[in-house]
Parts: structure tokens; C-alpha cells; sequence
């Protein structure tokens, strides 16, 4: 099964320039823990993903304004990504080597065409349940911890 059967297409997005309050309104408004960081809305180049997470570490513990930080400040910059004909098995291997549980879909030339996450992968039986099995062992563990880039 490839990612454009199980993806979530056009996924809610937000801009660099964008408040982390704005980000976070996005989350709540659509029920989701990360949004994909677009060069605009409308030709919408990938160019990196703010999380849930992102936002508490580096808003509300550094007890900063939401209003007053950019998403460019929070974001993770180049994210490992998938394209929508990769083999769901592939993608869930990306998510497993790199300690991630979704994935930014993206067109040959670098364009946001959808979000897959661990969930869509297991929604639609895309992977198998020994392939399951070892990811969660290792998504289960508590992430890598990444230097800041300051």
C-alpha cells in the first residue's frame, strides 16, 4: 500500500511569520499535534513542522508571549519527509530510524501534498503487525534528546 491511499491530504498549515499563539489556535481548532511550516498557502514548499511539544518547550517553559514568538523560532526545520508513492513499510521505517510518529508528504519538488502518521499507517492495516511490533519498541522509548539550534 502506498502513502497516497492512507495520507491525510492538504493538511493544515502555517507560515514562518506566523505567532506561536496562531499555531497553537490551528492545533486546537483541528485537533492536531503538529503542523506542517509552508513558504506560503498557496504553492505551499515545505520548510520544516512546529509541534505540540515544540510549542510548550519553547514557549510556555521558557515563559515567553505566545503572541510575541514566530513559528520560525519553534519550528523543526528540514523534517525527514515521504513522497505519496512510497511503500507505507518505507515510510514507517522513516519513522522509526528517526524517532518520529508523522511524516510530511511532499511532492519531487518539495511541495506539501499531505501528512501520514503512525495512526493513518494502522487505520488502514498499511503495515504489518510485526512491522508494527518493532517500530512502537522503539517509538515507545523516550526520544533522542536534540542539541538546540541556537
Amino acid at each position: 500500500m502506498n502513502i497516497r491511499e492512507v495520507m491525510t491530504r492538504d493538511p493544515c498549515c502555517c507560515l514562518p511569520s506566523d505567532s506561536a499563539h496562531r499555531a497553537g489556535t490551528l492545533m486546537r481548532r483541528f485537533d492536531v499535534g503538529v503542523l506542517p511550516v509552508v513558504d506560503d498557502e498557496q504553492h505551499r514548499r515545505l520548510l520544516g513542522i512546529v509541534t505540540d511539544r515544540d510549542l510548550c518547550l519553547f514557549v510556555v517553559a521558557a515563559n515567553c508571549v505566545s503572541a510575541e514568538v514566530t513559528v520560525e523560532e519553534c519550528m523543526m526545520r528540514n523534517p525527514v519527509c515521504c513522497a505519496p508513492d512510497d511503500d507505507a513499510r518505507h515510510a514507517l521505517e522513516l519513522m522509526r530510524a528517526h524517532h518520529v510518529h508523522r511524516l510530511p508528504v511532499v511532492n519531487s519538488h518539495g511541495f506539501l501534498v499531505g501528512l501520514v502518521s503512525l495512526t493513518d499507517l494502522v487505520r488502514h492495516h498499511a503495515v504489518s503487525e510485526a512491522d508494527l511490533e518493532m517500530a512502537m519498541e522503539v517509538l515507545s522509548q523516550p526520544a533522542p534528546v536534540v542539541p538546540s539550534q541556537d
